[in-house]
């Protein structure tokens, strides 16, 4: 796993404590099991069984100085998958806790949240 500063664009404190908040929280344990259990494989998975989940509504939110996840993966999947919706965050990195990112998340949310009242 990338030290937590390569995968921010931005350090700042609150969201330094964010991830150690979702790291005590079992984030780390979690993404250890998938990374030794081989669960990202094959890596076309997703693009290949999109079919399977094309009636549900997708949100793609990207970091566009992702290095964990490049941006071109969320590309290939909107473009597989065209009833998505694709956000490019112009200054953002790889972490959910980047305000960019997590500004997107929260609208989208609220965005459903409404939609569904």
């Amino acid at each position: 796993m990338l030290p937590f500063r390569q995968l921010r664009l931005r350090s700042e404190p609150a969201c330094v404590e964010c991830f150690r908040f979702a790291l005590r929280g079992g984030l780390a344990r979690l993404e250890v099991h998938y990374m030794r259990s081989n669960q990202f494989e094959p890596d076309d998975a997703l693009l290949r069984g999109v079919e399977r989940i094309r009636h549900i509504p997708c949100a793609i939110v990207q970091g566009k100085y992702d290095l964990l996840c490049p941006p071109i993966t969320a590309v290939a999947l909107h473009t597989a998958w065209p009833e998505s919706t694709l956000q490019i965050i112009e200054d953002a990195g790889h972490s959910a806790f980047e305000p960019g990112i997590r500004a997107a998340l929260v609208s989208i949310m609220d965005g459903r949240r409404t939609a569904s009242k």
